[in-house]
């Protein structure tokens, strides 16, 4: 390994249902990105059940980011939010509460609101606190909350499930001859 850190963002709601997974990878490769700040790609059979007998072509994102350019971390979160959360909670709206905003309807009723809760990271607060983000979520009834530093280890699910752990110990056992190929 060479020692790049590698965010992986689960995304989920109380009742077990997950939005698509994001895996944040920084690049230090001008070439690779260009003039970009990052490079968003979507990729099927890399979620869960996604590849192998069970495969589910299940569509996940892999987000290649710029290192050390100003900004950049704070864009890949409002990405995420734009590509990711803010759809994975409309399709929640329209499954269980029978909510359509496809055709530009805004969820303004009180029990279409959304509550969400974060980590700390510093770029994810900016892309919450800031005017921009401030009027996103307000326009698609979303209520943004913030876990406390040592709280998340008690409150969100993928913490007290041991789903992070587990996944350190398999990534420690899994090499290449694990994955599947065509």
């Amino acid at each position: 390994m060479n020692g790049r850190r590698v965010k992986h963002h689960v995304i989920g709601n109380g009742i077990e249902d997950t939005a698509p997974t994001c895996i944040l990878i920084p690049c230090t490769d001008a070439e690779l990105l260009g003039d970009n700040d990052f490079i968003m790609m979507k990729v099927e059979w890399l979620g869960p059940g996604g590849y192998g007998v069970n495969s589910s072509k299940e569509i996940c994102y892999v987000l290649f980011m710029k290192s050390g350019s100003e900004g950049t971390e704070k864009k890949s979160f409002a990405c995420v939010r734009k590509n990711i959360l803010l759809p994975f909670i409309a399709k929640l709206r329209k499954v269980y509460d029978g909510f359509d905003g496809s055709s530009g309807v805004l969820p303004t009723a009180e029990h279409l609101a959304a509550a969400v809760w974060d980590g700390g990271d510093n770029s994810q607060l900016d892309t919450i606190t800031s005017e921009e983000g401030i009027k996103v979520y307000s326009k698609y009834n979303v209520l943004v909350c913030k876990h406390n530093a040592s709280g998340t280890g008690n409150g969100q699910a993928m913490d007290v499930g041991k789903v992070f752990p587990m996944q350190k110990s398999l990534n420690k056992k899994t090499t290449v001859t694990h994955v599947f190929t065509r």
